[in-house]
């Protein structure tokens, strides 16, 4: 009596899964296939995390990488009141009295640009000098914390 093969060697299992991958109508299907994991598996998370943005400021992935999310919120936030001339700082502020508006928002392009060099050498920044810059412009924005408004 014949005895049945219940498993298969490596060599057998790959030789198989080879000769069913090179069939006609998995070849047309595999474009098919791609769109699906797509749809299924990467476009839900940026969907997931467009929604959970929206609903709460911050996504689940944004969490898993902190230092790359606030680096980069704060480099485009400071950019985007440089570029839009809006916050000046306070007379308690530790800022030249009588500088002007120009040179406030030249400050804050200056400040911003170490947290644009972390986000541009991510995740090696730590070797950088920059490093040191940008722990100091976190100071920075910290001092200034309450006149950074629109």
């Amino acid at each position: 009596m014949p005895v049945s093969k219940v498993y298969m060697t490596t060599e057998e299992f790959f030789a198989a899964l080879e000769q069913k991958a090179n069939k006609p109508i998995n070849r047309l299907l595999r474009p098919f296939r791609r769109a699906h994991h797509w749809l299924l598996h990467e476009a839900w998370w940026d969907m997931r995390a467009f929604y959970q943005r929206g609903r709460r400021g911050w996504a689940d992935q944004d969490a898993a990488s902190l230092d790359y999310y606030v680096a980069r919120i704060t480099w485009e936030m400071l950019e985007a009141q440089a570029k839009n001339l809006v916050s000046f700082p306070g007379e308690d502020a530790d800022f030249p009295e009588g500088q002007s508006l120009e040179a406030w928002h030249t400050y804050l392009r200056r400040l911003a640009m170490p947290f644009q060099d972390y986000v541009a050498s991510y995740p090696h920044f730590a070797e950088n000098e920059s490093y040191r810059q940008m722990i100091e412009g976190m100071r920075k924005v910290y001092d200034h914390y309450g006149y950074l408004w629109d």
